[in-house]
């Protein structure tokens, strides 16, 4: 694909009607309701992805930064966007939206094990039935599903709080159940073979129901933000220091409400400055916005390359110093998950059948 046809096949997929990772609608209506969405969300949805394939690439002393929010960051917007719906219908809807997508990638990570290294394919295809992700791993299985365990552990999460928040009218007595079951979550994790990433699901489910009650209470609105946001700043700092969270691992370093709250303060500051500086004519922010609407895709792309490649096997043959190793796979993951998303996007049943796209 030439410069100029590259160009033309970003400008067509930015303006196409906005759509929300990971629910897209399909009538005018529900369209004009996405058109009107504040567009903060989607960008601050493409810093996180763009830091999670940063993150990826060997940049220690960034890591924990990175890492004090970012997966967090994903579960809180989907919280906040989450809408009370019968049990059914959200089942219904997030198998179309997220275990259809799972099931796309997985089959498509097999097929390229298979191409690249085929003594592994046995394996993967295991933890990708299984949707393995876990500390305590049986003698019986050699492999994990690997970046993947995020689209179980968001359905699974989805699932959990639209449950809770339409049962229990308390928000006192939900905010007991959610962390409750994420002590339940981390000991399975550790201790008790679990498939289908339930565990990092149960652990999770408490950060959509903060999302939920960020939109509740109106916490995003400048007075109350203004009141609360250097409480937050200082856990923040707090659990910055100590390493983070690895929510696929269930490791919470400073105590899951500490991770939980800390989090969220990195996820307002964002907040403030995403929207204080976003300029939708920009062409940087045009991109983060691009890289946050079809975040879902490029996560999906970045799980198959990170399961597989082996960079620093490559930069040897390359010949490329390991000094550069970073900057290199930083500059190599990027590329491949943006010109492979723009493929995806272009091919028209997969991007409306598998990622429910229209």
């Amino acid at each position: 694909m030439g410069t100029l046809n590259l160009k033309k096949a970003f400008s067509d997929l930015m303006n196409r009607p906005k759509q929300a990772f990971p629910y897209q609608h399909s009538n005018t209506a529900k369209l004009q309701i996405q058109e009107d969405r504040d567009e903060t969300f989607d960008v601050l949805k493409g810093i996180a992805i763009i830091l999670m394939i940063v993150g990826h690439c060997g940049l220690s002393p960034f890591r924990s930064f990175i890492y004090s929010f970012h997966m967090p960051l994903f579960f809180f917007v989907a919280g906040y966007f989450l809408k009370k719906r019968p049990l059914r219908k959200e089942i219904s809807l997030s198998t179309k939206r997220l275990i259809i997508p799972y099931i796309f990638a997985a089959f498509w990570l097999c097929i390229v094990t298979i191409c690249i290294d085929p003594s592994r394919l046995q394996s993967i295809t295991t933890a990708c039935l299984l949707g393995f992700r876990a500390q305590y791993v049986p003698n019986w299985i050699n492999a994990h599903v690997g970046l993947l365990w995020f689209i179980l552990a968001l359905f699974w999460a989805r699932l959990i709080t639209v449950t809770l928040i339409q049962r229990i009218k308390s928000d006192i007595w939900l905010g007991i159940v959610f962390f409750s079951l994420a002590l339940i979550g981390m000991f399975l994790n550790n201790y008790v073979f679990v498939p289908f990433c339930i565990p990092q699901g149960m652990c999770a489910a408490g950060f959509l129901f903060a999302g939920h009650l960020i939109n509740k209470y109106k916490v995003l609105e400048r007075n109350i933000l203004t009141q609360i946001f250097p409480i937050l700043a200082i856990i923040w700092a707090y659990n910055w220091s100590k390493g983070g969270v690895d929510m696929f691992k269930c490791l919470f370093r400073s105590g899951y409400i500490f991770d939980l709250i800390g989090a969220m303060g990195a996820f307002t500051a964002l907040y403030m400055i995403v929207k204080q500086c976003y300029n939708r004519n920009s062409f940087l922010w045009q991109g983060i916005h691009f890289w946050g609407r079809y975040s879902l895709v490029i996560y999906c792309v970045h799980s198959i390359e990170h399961s597989v490649s082996d960079w620093q096997m490559i930069a040897c043959h390359l010949n490329i110093p390991l000094c550069y190793l970073t900057p290199f796979s930083i500059s190599a993951r990027m590329t491949i998950a943006f010109l492979f998303t723009l493929l995806l996007l272009k091919i028209q049943p997969i991007r409306e059948l598998i990622f429910q796209i229209k």
